[in-house]
C-alpha cells in the first residue's frame, strides 16, 4: 500500500513566497498611510519656515501623494525582503523618489545614509547614519538661514522651529529607509522540494508498473484435466 503525500506546487521565483500576498498588500497600505502622515508633517514644516508660496490644496495634495508613494514603496520593499522575493521589487521605490527632487533634496543624506542609524550594525556604521541625518539638517540650515526675499537673516525663533521640525522629519524618513539596509531573507525551498517529490513518486509508480507486467505475464493458469488423463 502506498501512502499519499501532500505535494506543494512550485512557486514562481519572481514573486514572494506562497501565502505572503496579503502581508505585502498590508505593508503597502501601511507604508502609504505612514507616508501621508509624514507628508502632513512636511507641509506643517514648510509653513513654519516660509509663507511664500502660500497654502494651496494642489501643492498640499501633491506633497501628500509623493509621500504616500514613498511610504508604499518602502513597505513593499520591506515585505519583499522579509519573504525573500526577487530584487526587482526594489523598483517599487522609483515613483516615491520624486519626493527627494527639488525642495526635497535636503532629505537625500538622511534617506541614503540615515537608515544605518536604525540597523543592528557596528557602532561606527550607525554613526555614519547619524552623520547622514545631521548632514540633512546642516544642508537645510545653509539654505534657509537667509530670507530669500530680503537676504536678511531669518529670525532665530523661526529658524530654530524650522530646524527642529525638519530634524524630526529627517529621523522619521531615515527610520523608514532603514529597510534598504536589511538583508534579504532566504527563499523557502519547500515548493522546489515538493516538485522533486512529485517527480520522484511518478517515476516510482511507473517503475512498479513496469516490474509488475513481466511478473504477471510469467504466471500461467493451471491446466485443466483432460478426458484422456481420466
Amino acid at each position: 500500500m502506498t501512502r499519499s503525500r501532500e505535494i506543494l506546487p512550485a512557486a514562481d521565483a519572481g514573486t514572494p513566497a506562497a501565502g505572503t500576498g496579503h502581508p505585502v498588500l498590508r505593508a503597502a497600505v501601511t507604508g502609504a498611510g505612514l507616508g501621508v502622515l509624514w507628508g502632513v508633517g512636511a507641509r506643517v514644516f514648510m509653513r513654519l519656515v516660509t509663507d511664500n508660496p502660500g497654502f494651496s490644496w494642489a501643492g498640499t495634495l501633491f506633497i501628500l501623494g509623493l509621500a504616500a508613494l514613498m511610504g508604499m514603496g518602502l513597505g513593499v520593499v520591506a515585505a519583499a525582503k522579509a519573504t525573500g522575493a526577487r530584487r526587482w521589487w526594489l523598483l517599487a521605490l522609483l515613483p516615491g523618489l520624486l519626493l527627494l527632487a527639488g525642495q526635497g533634496m535636503p532629505f537625500i543624506p538622511a534617506f541614503v545614509l540615515g537608515g544605518l542609524l536604525f540597523t543592528r550594525r557596528h557602532a561606527l556604521i550607525r554613526a555614519v547614519g547619524a552623520v547622514g541625518v545631521v548632514g540633512s539638517v546642516v544642508v537645510l540650515w545653509f539654505l534657509i538661514r537667509l530670507n530669500q526675499d530680503t537676504m536678511l537673516s531669518m529670525p532665530v525663533p523661526q529658524l530654530v522651529r524650522g530646524l527642529v521640525a525638519f530634524a524630526a522629519l529627517a529621523v522619521a524618513l531615515a527610520a523608514g529607509a532603514s529597510v534598504l539596509w536589511r538583508p534579504w531573507a532566504a527563499r523557502d525551498d519547500r515548493s522546489v522540494e515538493g516538485a522533486s517529490r512529485l517527480d520522484g513518486s511518478r517515476a516510482g509508480q511507473e517503475g512498479q508498473e513496469q516490474v509488475a507486467e513481466p511478473v504477471s505475464s510469467g504466471l500461467a493458469a493451471p491446466a485443466l484435466p483432460t478426458s484422456a488423463q481420466r
